[in-house]
């Protein structure tokens, strides 16, 4: 016989395994992504996009990695793997907002609304939540992108939420 309980309680093993791993994985890009900053962004703004890729993403992501080794903090897990693709969206938001072109940085918008459906684990009305600041955030974009790069801008990130979701 179907035993729902043992089969909640692998859903749920398995998903904090899948949020351990993909945020790992998810630090371990951030730290190579700040290794090709130099070769894309410009001198006067690479302190700033390094802080946020280097110091600031992956030291989030790594605690959200070390909250799924602590059953007695999973709620706190799920309220910060809700929270962590807005923060790293925000920081997005104010890298594109530093570049004269913005356009290599773009697609990291992108990115972290698959992460918010697809990997992270998020139930789809939490995912959804999370993924409606992002939209929320990246309306601002218009105030630094012409407004054919914030029409794409747009239209991709409809296109990354109807996939996602």
């Amino acid at each position: 016989m179907f035993d729902t309980a043992k089969y909640n309680q692998w859903i749920q093993s398995s998903k904090v395994l899948q949020v351990r791993y993909i945020s790992l994985l998810t630090a371990a890009l951030y730290c190579i992504f700040a290794q090709i900053d130099p070769f894309i962004v410009p001198s006067k703004s690479l302190f700033f996009v390094h802080t946020i890729h280097l110091y600031f993403l992956c030291p989030l992501l790594l605690v959200v990695a070390g909250l799924t080794f602590f059953e007695k903090h999973h709620s706190l897990l799920t309220y910060s793997t809700i929270v962590a693709p807005i923060i790293a969206n925000f920081g997005n938001f104010l890298i594109l907002s530093k570049l004269g072109d913005p356009t290599f940085y773009m697609p990291e918008t992108y990115f972290i609304i698959f992460w918010a459906f697809i990997l992270s684990g998020l139930r789809l009305f939490l995912a959804i939540i999370s993924v409606s600041m992002i939209i929320f955030i990246s309306l601002f974009s218009s105030l630094y992108l012409s407004s054919q790069e914030f029409i794409m801008h747009l239209f991709w990130i409809f296109c990354a939420t109807s996939f996602g979701g």
